[in-house]
């Protein structure tokens, strides 16, 4: 399933319930040997990155984020990212950025 890395925050509880439960066990390391957060592009699904208390308001979903990515020489003001979401209803669009 796709969760957000929240700023400051985990993953949802009963998750990080069995990821410490594999730990324990020795079947893994850590949390990123199963998960992975990707900070480039990203189309549906959560952004991969969502700053606390970031809200853009009942209706709104999202679509695509767009992050810096040296590969392709794109810098988002300072190594940041564009969130775009779109009321489901309205058609109106959000965005949110984040960067360093």
């Amino acid at each position: 399933e796709d969760f957000p890395l929240w700023d400051g925050g985990g993953v949802p509880e009963d998750l990080e319930q069995a990821i410490l439960t594999l730990e324990r066990a020795g079947k893994i390391q850590s949390y990123y040997d199963l998960v992975t957060h990707t900070y480039e592009h990203k189309f549906g699904g959560y952004p991969s990155f969502c700053q606390s208390g970031v809200d853009p308001g009942e209706g709104f979903e999202f679509v695509f984020q767009i992050s810096s990515d040296a590969k392709i020489n794109l810098n988002v003001v300072d190594s940041g990212s564009l969130m775009f979401w779109k009321h489901n209803e309205t058609g109106e669009w959000a965005l949110y950025y984040d960067f360093y």
